[in-house]
């Protein structure tokens, strides 16, 4: 009985051995199942399925901020060729500074990236003994940058020649544009909004003032302009007294008068250290800049004699000096990042007078676009376009249309960095710097917003690295713009955080025929 016993114990044991074992090899078999079948973890969340994400998308377009407002959307992955999402792809809508996508993209491609400004000076007289017999010109070629340090440069180039003292007249050349200094639409949204265009522009036209208060109440305060120029006389009227007020305008005048006048008005506490500032546009762009280039002449130590004017540069005239602008990526950057109305509108002109002749004019730009966005099978019935910065009410282009273009300039290796490189960061810089910090870079977009308008278009990186191409446009909403721009932002995070299991991310982005519909 022993023997027998201790036998089936011994074969107990066994037993519970093998099956124990057994346990363990089937568990194994099931977790290799497992990640066999998910390769990328058993996170729900990670693993949102395409259909999961678009019902997400459409309860987000179902909110109260949106109630009768007509919403366009289009999202499309750029490694598979596939349509995300879409809602009212076709239907055309206002862009707002949406359409800075448009001409930054044209200028890149029909310029190239290697483009810089010109800004040149000339002569139509010899150099005796340190004088120059005649006038000295300074030629605008609409460069959007051209600062004070830019002038002050071309005005030492100058001097190191020898030029001691100019005989003739300091004159401006702004004939590389036309001489419409306001474009469609910018009545519409006041003076405020944009600088008036002009070939021959300064420090995007306009004048900073820096008021500090007197050393105690009562007494008017310190106005310094910036940058310095005679072209602008001050008449301070502000006083040291209360809380800062201040309040600056120009008094009217004829636009072709040698000089304006800048009244300075309110109040400026004498507890504020620093004072305030404020920057106002001026009228005559050109007479301000070649104003301001006699005064650097003056500062650099020559002598002028005659007077400033604005007039063609002769043909039978000699090169002093040039001043380049920095590439036209970091230009079109600053239209983009910052949605600088100033310089969509210069870029717009540019593009004009490169590609059909002097003297750039809005419209000429305008053509430039239509031509490259046929070449995207855009045609040109099929959107509307005033301007080329967006500040207008009668701007349409569809969702359809701006990812078209997203898809083209992320397909084109030649200027596929320095596009996207323009765009705002989402939570990093730009107009995206307060917005969908938790995108981690993985969002790069341009906003747009005006009156009842907001729209956001761009590319996101999901989770395994499948890029989309969007574009959001919301037009008519009644509640307030934050709360439009939140449904914006949830999309865009649910596109950084999206993963699907399914997907290749070893795949090559899928390419964009230009053949694809726009309509």
């Amino acid at each position: 009985m022993k023997r027998f016993s201790g036998s089936l114990s011994v074969c107990c044991r066994k037993t519970r051995r093998s099956i124990r074992l057994f346990c363990h090899v089937s568990l194994l078999g099931s977790l290799v199942v497992l990640l066999f079948l998910f390769p990328k973890g058993l996170n729900a969340d990670n693993t949102s399925s395409l259909r999961q994400l678009q019902n997400k998308i459409d309860n987000l377009l179902r909110s109260s901020a949106l109630k009768n407002a007509a919403v366009g959307v289009q999202i499309v992955s750029l490694n598979t060729g596939e349509v995300v999402y879409e809602r009212n792809p076709d239907l055309g809508l206002n862009p707002a500074s949406n359409t800075k996508l448009i001409t930054s993209a044209t200028a890149l491609v029909r310029l190239s990236p290697e483009y810089r400004y010109q800004t040149r000076v000339y002569a139509d007289g010899g150099i005796r003994d340190g004088v120059l017999q005649g006038n000295v010109y300074l030629k605008g070629s609409g460069d959007p940058t051209f600062a004070y340090e830019g002038l002050l440069r071309l005005a030492q180039d100058v001097y190191n020649l020898g030029i001691r003292s100019i005989s003739g007249d300091v004159i401006g050349d702004d004939t590389f544009f036309d001489d419409e200094r306001e474009f469609s639409g910018w009545h519409d949204f006041k003076q405020a909004y944009s600088s008036k265009i002009s070939a021959l522009s300064l420090n995007k036209n306009s004048v900073t003032l820096r008021i500090k208060p007197a050393y105690r109440s009562g007494l008017a305060p310190l106005v310094i302009l910036e940058p310095p120029t005679s072209y602008i006389a001050i008449k301070n009227k502000a006083v040291t007294l209360g809380s800062n007020q201040v309040y600056a305008s120009f008094l009217p005048a004829e636009e072709s008068a040698q000089e304006e006048t800048l009244i300075v008005q309110g109040k400026v506490s004498a507890k504020s250290s620093y004072g305030v500032s404020a920057t106002v546009h001026v009228n005559n762009p050109s007479l301000f800049a070649t104003t301001s280039f006699k005064n650097a002449l003056e500062q650099i130590g020559m002598t002028v004699r005659g007077k400033v004017a604005l007039a063609a540069v002769p043909k039978k005239s000699s090169l002093l000096a040039t001043y380049e602008s920095a590439p036209l990526p970091s230009i079109i950057a600053e239209a983009n990042k910052a949605s600088d109305n100033f310089v969509a509108e210069q870029l717009m002109k540019t593009l004009g007078a490169e590609e059909f002749g002097a003297p750039g004019t809005t419209q000429k730009g305008i053509q430039a676009v239509q031509a490259f966005l046929a070449e995207l099978d855009i045609p040109q019935d099929a959107y509307v376009l005033e301007n080329g910065s967006g500040l207008s009410r009668n701007n349409r282009v569809t969702p359809q249309q701006l990812v078209t273009l997203l898809r083209y300039m992320y397909d084109d290796f030649a200027v596929r960095a320095e596009y996207l490189a323009s765009l705002a960061i989402a939570g990093v810089d730009g107009t995206l710097q307060r917005r969908m910090r938790d995108a981690e870079r993985r969002l790069r977009a341009k906003t747009g917003a005006i009156n009842s308008v907001s729209c956001l278009s761009g590319y996101a990186a999901s989770q395994d690295n499948e890029i989309f191409a969007f574009s959001i446009m919301m037009n008519g909403y009644k509640s307030g713009g934050y709360e439009v721009k939140k449904v914006q932002n949830q999309i865009g995070l649910l596109l950084t955080e999206f993963y699907r299991p399914e997907y290749n991310a070893d795949a090559e982005p899928h390419d964009s025929p230009s053949t694809s519909s726009a309509n």
